[in-house]
């Protein structure tokens, strides 16, 4: 009889084990995410009509902009004082809570770390902090919602 028998038997159930758990925790993130979702829909549609400015700092190596960011949004599309709608096709995660939400759709479950707080009312992601790879430096973002604000009327003419 092989002595480490026991030994491989019970690493073997731990790696299932662990398999299980991550399994867990992705269908859990997951439906966070779609709850979060959600409530931004029946906000967006009763308190946002009229598009929404979003004050964000964003930390990225990647990123065309990082700093502090505000940005108006009409109608899910970013635009310019003017209304014009903004090029920001540079940018992996966008500047709309909308286009945010796609980001986490594309890479929850794909990356090495994700912490997401969303905010319990609005729904709106207010921090994320994404490590696609711990063992690749540079490749980390992260994104603090400052403020979150109605336009009280349509930018534009």
């Amino acid at each position: 009889a092989d002595p480490y028998r026991y030994l491989q038997v019970s690493i073997r159930a731990l790696d299932l084990s662990v398999e299980e758990r991550q399994d867990e925790v992705s269908e859990t993130e997951e439906e966070r995410l779609a709850a979060a979702i959600e409530r931004w829909e029946t906000t967006r549609t009763e308190s946002l009509a009229s598009g929404y400015a979003v004050t964000y700092e964003a930390n990225c190596n990647t990123c065309p902009a990082v700093g502090t960011q505000r940005v108006v949004v009409v109608e899910g599309v970013p635009v310019d004082p003017s209304g014009e709608p903004l090029e920001l096709d540079d940018s992996p995660i966008g500047a709309t809570v909308d286009q945010w939400f796609d980001f986490l759709r594309f890479v929850i479950g794909d990356v090495d770390a994700y912490d997401v707080q969303f905010d319990p009312t609005t729904g709106v992601p207010f921090f994320i902090d994404i490590d696609a790879r711990r063992e690749i430096d540079g490749d980390e973002f992260r994104l603090d919602v400052l403020q979150i604000e109605p336009l009280e009327t349509e930018t534009g003419s």
